[in-house]
């Protein structure tokens, strides 16, 4: 592990003021590691910017000239940086899960609204609608498994 402490680069003005920098320094293993996933073309667009940023800082580049080369904001480029020096190259290069609201269906209940859904819908009906669905619903559909709301 890469051991960092925030440094001070610059003279402040009014224009600019002074800014942190985490200093990156990749071993050559990462440097390796980094070029390769560049290469192969498979990543996402994230994480491939993420590579690029690290690549870009670890040859001393500053984060406005890494942010304007990469057309990506300043602060992505800080925290790419910060990331990689609190957690290492997997943790800069890959997203930490998002909080979000607890999903409303189980397995069983979205298999079924998929299958529904892909199913022909009831004689004289063109195509499932939402009070048709929830009728099928209000019916039991479910198996007792709980409903939608």
């Amino acid at each position: 592990m890469n051991v960092w402490l925030p440094r001070y680069t610059g003279v402040k003005t009014r224009e600019e003021p002074m800014k942190k920098v985490f200093i990156v320094d990749l071993t050559r293993e990462e440097k390796t590691e980094l070029s390769k996933l560049i290469s192969k073309g498979e990543l996402r667009a994230r994480t491939l910017n993420r590579a690029h940023i690290l690549l870009s800082a670890n040859e001393g580049r500053t984060d406005k000239e890494i942010s304007e080369a990469l057309h990506t904001s300043p602060s992505t480029v800080e925290r790419t940086r910060c990331s990689f020096l609190e957690g290492g190259l997997e943790h800069a290069l890959n997203e930490s899960p998002r909080p979000g609201g607890k999903r409303k269906l189980d397995g069983h209940q979205e298999a079924y609204v998929v299958a529904l859904a892909c199913s022909e819908p009831p004689e004289g009906k063109k195509r499932w609608g939402m009070q048709l669905f929830l009728g099928r619903q209000a019916r039991g559909a479910w198996g007792g498994r709980g409903d939608l709301r």
